[in-house]
């Protein structure tokens, strides 16, 4: 390390002429290298020498972090280090930012993919449809994907193309469905074993807190059906026992005392109810929360033979207990469906099946006993249930904080933590304001549609003549603007009561407060059950319009039309509507069976607190992070399936490759060769059909043009042109072979075969190519493979009339460089001749290559000057540079000397 102090330097200096030079200067220029890299500044206006920056990544103290030319700055404070962070909140903070939004990326993701591969999966089956289809008309058209008619081929590639593209996009789609997802899940695995690191590092008591806090909440869904169950049955039983006067009296109306007999066992006109099919062909009805079975195997369900009678059975059981009985058989279900067939019976026209199986409307003849039995008892017992019913479970669901809070002190005990009441009375009650502000606006709102659907029907039918004309006490016409006017007022109490509720401070029975007790002291007054008593009480009060309206106005419109049926009334005094009755009032029959339903839901609603009441006390016995404990959580990664499988690309179709057969249906085509300048030298006729494929028979003395082809297709119509030029002689013969033209070789002059000479027209002028000149003089170009020494000029060599044509290689494929002529095998690089792999050297004297073409008998020639190669080197050249450097150098040190001495 170097110190801080001041150091002292001795220099030499000697002077030349009129410059002052440091002895050791060398080792000077040396030492400033080593100070500029170590990282030494010099300053110009002291000698003392600071270190900058950083020696190997490690901080470097300075004692005199402010120095000026007085040196008098106190030094930088050292700012304190920051308190370390804990692994319990480093885990909390990364889970609570990082992770979360690991977590939300991830989801919005999955879901996007979802969308997609939906959107993949519907192209990917139109795609498959139109490759079915494509391979259907493959099949018949061109088996094995070949065929011998082009105009086939052609339609079917067509076909092929718009396959194709479908393939192409759908393979592109899947990579980028597959490119997402494999994204995706990566950056979640980041996420994912970042935040196991920082939970591993937890404390142990910390993490086994965590691991049983796990496990409890594994099995709160458990916890909380089983609650619910308790629940429903305790509410059931203390609003049973707070209503056994008022239910005694209505079911002995309705379905008589023990087997006495009712009204019900009186009514010949039985309630259809609406069906479900099982998978063994029988029919169940499910009413207001429980089932009812076929009773009586008739394939249908009616209140008078499958569901009166179970109800009747199990509420006279729980009124009535023997031998020291303790379950209960009943259920609040079956008070709301005892409460709605009273309703349906005294207030509509209830749906009826007629005879021959169809669904009609009747009139009931006790109509008016079953009104008698709603007023006042029915409405009343039913109400007040209901209302008993509720207020148990409300106190149920605020009961659960008891039920959670030992278990957490359980947990707490068993793992060696405190349990912290006064964090957990925060947290619950905190999480009870939450479910209960859902549950009012859920309650508030379900209650406000049930009336907007009642108002809708009644708009429907408030255009009947009926309904228009009725002599009721209240007129139907005004049923729209009361119900108007009472939907308004439930909205604005549910709105302004709801932004109170909001406000209010959580507490313990904050369920209750916002459902019937309210808060006068916070202007709390619009609890959910006054918006339901004033919203019911309008409602059920319609019934004294709608129950006169049916009993007495359509059944009297209905008798006086002269086209009722004979069979109006049947023995029981039933008034039996017919198909166009009904049809002609479908409106305001809608109506009074839609008020009936009306008032039978929002007696239910009320008394049920939630839609989900399992849902309700699973999200309060479950524990969250609210109540910070550290559990482990795992994103779990988006899959591929839906579109990962392997996708089937099509084929397209080809020409079958085979010699043509000539059916009977065969035509007649003139075949002819021409030579270049349009003489016609020989005709033929072929027998076949288009499509096929005529081979050349070319007339003797003459062969194909050089690249002519040696077959041609039939087109219908045309006749067959081959170019030919005249054979010059090289020995080559066209010998017909199966129709075909086959080219065999012949001998060169000099006893040997000519290896695959290319054929082409004769150029008188013999051309012998001599040294580095061309014909004309001028140096000829160094050629590649595949180019003649002169572009596009055809030559021959000799009296054979074998040519060398431009663009063509010589000799079996043989390639020419730097202008030289190579027979077959043979291969020249950079001036120098390979022949059966012996290389020549360059200086060497050029020897006569072969072209395997004879000249009159006289083989070509090449001379060959010689010239400076790519890879030689003047050594010479590279000496007297080293003369010169060693001259140069003596004669610098000379005067080197020479200033010494001066």
């Amino acid at each position: 390390m170097l110190n801080s102090k001041d150091q002292t330097m001795h220099y030499k200096m000697y002077k030349a002429k009129k410059r002052w030079l440091f002895a050791g200067l060398g080792v000077v220029m040396m030492s400033g290298v080593l100070l500029t890299s170590g990282g030494i500044v010099a300053h110009a206006d002291g000698t003392q020498m600071a270190t900058t920056g950083q020696m190997q990544g490690t901080p470097v103290a300075n004692t005199n972090a402010a120095t000026n030319n007085r040196g008098n700055l106190a030094p930088t404070p050292v700012p304190a280090p920051a308190d370390p962070v804990s692994p319990t909140d480093a885990y909390q903070a990364y889970k609570d930012g990082g992770y979360k939004t690991a977590q939300t990326a991830l989801d919005n993701t999955r879901a996007q993919v979802k969308t997609d591969a939906q959107n993949y999966t519907t192209q990917k089956q139109a795609y498959q449809a139109k490759l079915d289809q494509y391979q259907t008309d493959v099949n018949s058209k061109a088996p094995n994907y070949q065929t011998s008619d082009p105009a086939t081929r052609n339609t079917l590639n067509t076909e092929y193309t718009g396959v194709k593209s479908d393939y192409d996009n759908l393979a592109s789609e899947q990579t980028q469905l597959a490119d997402t997802v494999g994204g995706a899940n990566l950056t979640a695995k980041a996420a994912q074993d970042k935040f196991d690191r920082l939970y591993n590092n937890l404390p142990a008591n910390v993490k086994n807190a965590g691991v049983e806090v796990a496990d409890y909440n594994a099995q709160t869904t458990a916890k909380a059906t089983e609650q619910v169950t308790g629940a429903t049955t305790k509410a059931y039983q203390t609003a049973l026992n707070n209503q056994t006067g008022n239910l005694t009296t209505v079911l002995n109306d309705v379905t008589g005392p023990n087997d006495a007999t009712g009204l019900a066992t009186k009514e010949t006109a039985k309630i259809l109810v609406s069906t479900d099919s099982n998978q063994d062909g029988s029919v169940t009805a499910t009413l207001y929360g429980k089932t009812y079975p076929d009773r009586n195997g008739d394939n249908k369900i009616t209140y008078e033979d499958d569901i009166l009678p179970v109800i009747k059975a199990n509420l006279q059981s729980d009124l009535n207990p023997q031998n020291n009985q303790t379950d209960l058989k009943g259920s609040y279900g079956e008070i709301v469906a005892l409460f709605n067939y009273m309703k349906q019976v005294a207030d509509t026209a209830i749906p009826y099946q007629n005879a021959d199986g169809t669904q009609g409307r009747i009139e009931s003849a006790n109509a008016n006993s079953f009104s008698n039995v709603l007023n006042p008892n029915g409405s009343n017992m039913a109400r007040n249930f209901g209302s008993d019913y509720a207020t148990s479970l409300l106190t149920s669901i605020e009961d659960t904080k008891a039920t959670l809070q030992a278990a957490l002190k359980k947990i707490d005990d068993e793992t060696g933590n405190t349990f912290d009441e006064a964090a957990f009375n925060k947290t619950f009650d905190d999480k009870l304001k939450a479910e209960s502000i859902d549950i009012y606006t859920n309650q508030t709102n379900d209650m406000i549609q049930i009336a907007q659907n009642l108002l809708t029907a009644f708009k429907a039918a408030s255009g009947d003549t009926i309904w228009k004309n009725s002599k009721a006490y209240t007129s139907p016409n005004t049923l729209v603007g009361t119900l108007t006017t009472a939907i308004t007022a439930a909205q604005k109490n549910s709105t302004e009561g709801l932004a109170v509720l909001k406000n209010l401070a959580p507490s313990d029975n904050f369920l209750s407060t916002a459902y019937s007790k309210g808060d006068k002291d916070h202007g709390f007054t619009q609890t959910i059950n006054s918006i339901w008593t004033d919203l019911y009480g309008t409602i059920d009060w319609f019934g004294t319009t709608i129950s006169p309206l049916m009993k007495t106005d359509v059944t009297k419109a209905y008798l006086d039309d002269s086209n009722k049926p004979a069979t109006a009334k049947d023995a029981a005094g039933n008034v039996i509507y017919s198909p166009d009755f009904i049809k002609a009032h479908d409106t305001v029959f809608n109506a009074a069976t839609t008020l009936t339903n009306s008032v039978t839901k929002l007696m239910q609603q009320s008394a049920v607190i939630s839609n989900d009441y399992g849902k309700v006390l699973n999200q309060l016995l479950t524990i969250t992070d609210d109540y910070d404990y550290l559990t482990k959580s795992t994103l779990q990664p988006i899959s591929n399936k839906g579109f990962s499988d392997q996708l089937t690309a099509p084929k397209p179709v080809q020409i079958l490759a085979v010699q043509s057969t000539t059916p009977d249906s065969a035509n007649q085509y003139q075949v002819q060769y021409v030579t270049t300048t349009g003489q016609s030298v020989g005709t033929g006729t072929f027998v076949g059909n288009p499509g096929d494929k005529v081979n050349a028979k070319v007339p003797d003395g003459y062969v194909l043009v050089p690249g002519e082809p040696g077959d041609q297709t039939v087109d219908n119509g045309k006749t067959v042109t081959f170019k030919v030029v005249p054979n010059s002689g090289t020995g080559e013969k066209t010998t017909p072979d199966k129709g075909q033209a086959t080219v065999v070789p012949g001998d060169d002059n000099d006893g040997q075969p000519a290896e695959r000479n290319a054929v082409g027209p004769d150029i008188s002028q013999d051309t012998n190519i001599t040294g580095n000149n061309d014909q004309d003089g001028k140096p000829s170009q160094t050629t590649s493979e595949g180019q003649t020494a002169k572009t596009d000029q055809t030559t021959n060599s000799g009296a054979n009339g074998t040519a060398i044509r431009a663009g063509q290689a010589v000799n079996g494929g043989t390639t020419t460089q730097a202008g030289r002529a190579v027979s077959e095998g043979t291969a020249t690089q950079n001036g120098q001749v390979v022949n059966d792999k012996t290389a020549t050297q360059a200086s060497q004297a050029a020897s006569v290559i072969e072209t395997g073409v004879k000249a009159s008998g006289q083989k070509a020639t090449i001379t060959q000057s010689k010239l400076p190669q790519t890879n030689e080197t003047n050594e010479s050249a590279a000496a007297g540079l080293g003369v010169l450097g060693l001259i140069t150098m003596l004669l610098s040190a000379l005067g080197l000397k020479q200033r010494k001495r001066n």
